[in-house]
């Protein structure tokens, strides 16, 4: 029988065109065997100057124009290397690196101006403009170094110049010699981070987070620090990127968690007990597939609930290998841990985060503010982003707050909380205990009008001003409800007249509470005591609707059957009355309120951003109120029926 041969053509043209086990197939250039093998014949005496050449965004080109010319260009590189670097040795080690040996003492400056001669030309190489516009070289460099070294360790040394260049933007050289200094430093802390965990020298530091509306203190993210026995105080920038690299930081972050849960043991039954704790974790820590396991054996061996317990995810940890990551995250936030997404808009930020991950919150990185806010096209990205994420029912936190004028930008896109050094910088647990104390655990102050023969709030930040209806209408104030207390008489009129205007910064949050006295002259249906605009929608008290039923109606102009009406039983005119109507942004639920008993409630009831107007006395529908009204409060928050109750019993004692 006749034998048929079938032959593998590339493998035929390979085996054609080898010259040998020392070149490179594709650019026919000498290849890392012939690197070491031509390094063995120089004198160690020689001095050498090295190169390691990387084309950025060489994978780009492969996946945009394919593999073929790909190699086309590999080709064309190699054959524009050898004539620019004609007085040198060059070799591709694989891929699109490509390594070059100069014999004899050069000048420093005489090695930069190659290179710098070398990168220029690349752009006008016989190849397509298209391709070539993708690509520039970024370049590692040993200069003068003596030929006794060994390969490895020179090559060692360029690659850590050529990441310095990659991380300096590409498209650059960068020599090793200005990095001996830095090497020097790594491998100082190299030597002490073990000792220094045996130690106890990585402290923790607590960065404040803080309710910008209110100055309350919601939580802290723990920071290490490390407290060097001769240095003092080091700065994370000083060592943490080194353990990035080495791998320490696995262990540092599994200290840090276990010093923090011991730190939450100690103030358990203090006014801190329950404050939230924020931990940054690693992407290595993530990889480990029993992470979650070992969290909650430390957590629940200090006692500490899990929900906490917060752990900060750097948002580009979900872009190196998004699926892996994002299943350790849902195993920890089904252990009962919080996870927030930390740096939100440092690099290339997808919603699908957003969407897809079962996070509680998303803290945005400070540059990224720094560069939105001083614009108006910024600002609306940033505020339609925030309301994006309240939207997926996400907190949100503002980084790197500096300034009070700042903080008032951000609570103007829909911020409330945030840290920064307009607040507090990193504290050891001591001073922070007392910062938090100070500002945790106390009643949130609202505006408060008391409208006692003014229309200026008790704490003089906010002035009401009347809205009259006719050049002779005044603004007349009567007695309150109780001795003392004072109350404004509104006339009635026509819809927006005869009632007043408070500034719209009088209700900066998404979440709040407002509760008043007030007494009815003369009843017209569905005329409102308060009445607040938003952007999308606005809210309502008012004391007789439908069939004479009291409601807090809340309006979602954004769906046509937007009406939600949270409805109490008939009210009488002539009597003092106390009302109190929250809405729960995060809940998306609204409470009304009458003499302190909670007697209606409504979910589902989609939440209104960013207040326009806030009238008292009237709205833009109907007749203005007739009647008075009488200590005006307005919270930033939610409060609790038994808070609500609270206050309404307060005026009997």
């Amino acid at each position: 029988m006749k034998q048929i041969k079938i032959l593998n053509n590339d493998f035929v043209n390979y085996k054609k065109n080898r010259t040998g086990d020392d070149r490179d197939y594709l650019t026919r250039l000498p290849n890392r065997r012939a690197l070491y093998a031509y390094y063995r014949t120089i004198p160690s005496t020689e001095k050498i100057s090295v190169m390691f050449i990387d084309v950025d965004f060489f994978k780009r080109v492969n996946d945009v124009y394919g593999h073929a010319v790909g190699d086309d260009l590999l080709r064309a590189i190699a054959k524009y290397l050898s004539s620019a670097l004609s007085h040198a040795s060059l070799y591709r080690i694989g891929g699109d690196e490509f390594v070059a040996i100069i014999v004899g003492e050069r000048d420093d400056s005489e090695v930069l101006s190659t290179v710098s001669a070398m990168s220029e030309g690349l752009q006008s190489i016989d190849f397509r403009r298209d391709v070539l516009s993708f690509i520039s070289f970024s370049i590692g460099i040993v200069a003068n170094q003596s030929a006794s070294m060994s390969l490895d360790d020179i090559l060692n040394r360029c690659d850590a110049a050529l990441y310095h260049a990659k991380e300096n933007g590409r498209n650059s050289c960068v020599m090793y010699k200005s990095l001996e200094e830095e090497e020097k430093k790594r491998q100082i802390i190299e030597d002490e981070m073990t000792a220094a965990l045996s130690h106890n020298e990585f402290v923790p530091y607590l960065l404040p987070k803080v309710n910008m509306l209110t100055s309350k203190v919601t939580g802290a993210e723990v920071l290490c620090r490390w407290n060097h026995w001769i240095d003092g105080l080091r700065m994370p920038l000083d060592f943490l990127t080194v353990f990035e690299k080495n791998g320490f930081i696995i262990t540092l972050d599994f200290y840090m968690f276990e010093e923090t849960c011991k730190m939450k043991q100690t103030w358990k039954d203090t006014p801190l007990e329950d404050l939230v704790l924020s931990i940054n974790i690693s992407t290595l820590n993530l990889y480990f597939k029993d992470l979650v396991e070992k969290l909650v054996e430390v957590a629940d061996r200090y006692e500490v609930p899990h929900d906490q317990l917060q752990f900060e995810v750097a948002e580009s940890s979900f872009q190196k290998d998004s699926v892996a990551i994002s299943n350790t995250v849902k195993k920890m936030v089904e252990a009962g841990f919080l996870v927030t997404i930390d740096n939100f808009g440092a690099g290339n930020s997808s919603l699908a985060i957003l969407t897809n991950l079962p996070v509680q919150s998303v803290d945005f990185e400070k540059d990224f503010i720094h560069t939105t806010i001083p614009d108006h096209k910024g600002r609306q990205i940033l505020k339609n982003l925030i309301m994006l994420c309240k939207d997926l029912k996400l907190d949100v936190l503002a980084e790197g707050v500096e300034s009070r004028e700042m903080a008032d930008l951000l609570i103007s896109c829909g911020f409330e909380d945030a840290q920064g050094y307009y607040f507090s910088p990193p504290v050891p647990e001591e001073e922070f205990i007392k910062y938090a104390l100070s500002n945790y655990g106390t009643l949130i102050k609202p505006s408060h009008f008391p409208f006692n023969n003014s229309l200026e709030s008790t704490d003089k930040r906010f002035t009401a001003e009347y809205v009259p209806g006719s050049p002779d209408d005044r603004i007349a104030f009567a007695e309150g409800p109780f001795p003392g207390m004072g109350s404004v008489a509104f006339p009635g009129g026509h819809t927006e007249y005869s009632l007043l205007e408070l500034p719209k910064e009088v209700l900066r949050s998404d979440s709040y509470t407002i509760a008043l006295w007030a007494n009815t002259d003369e009843i017209h249906r569905w005329t409102s005591l308060v009445y607040v605009k938003f952007e999308t929608g606005f809210c309502s008290m008012v004391p007789n609707a439908w069939e004479g039923y009291s409601c807090f109606r809340i309006r979602d102009s954004k769906n046509v059957n937007g009406w939600h009406d949270a409805s109490t039983h008939e009210t009488e005119s002539g009597k003092w009355i106390h009302f109190a109507a929250s809405y729960n942004a995060k809940t998306e639920t609204s409470c009304f309120y009458i003499n302190g008993e909670l007697l209606g409630t409504l979910e589902k009831v989609p939440a209104q951003r960013f207040c326009v107007r806030f009238l008292v006395g009237g709205d833009v529908f109907q007749t203005s109120f007739k009647g008075r009204i009488s200590d005006l409060y307005i919270y930033s928050e939610v409060r609790k029926p038994q808070e609500i109750k609270s206050l309404y019993d307060s005026y009997f004692k």
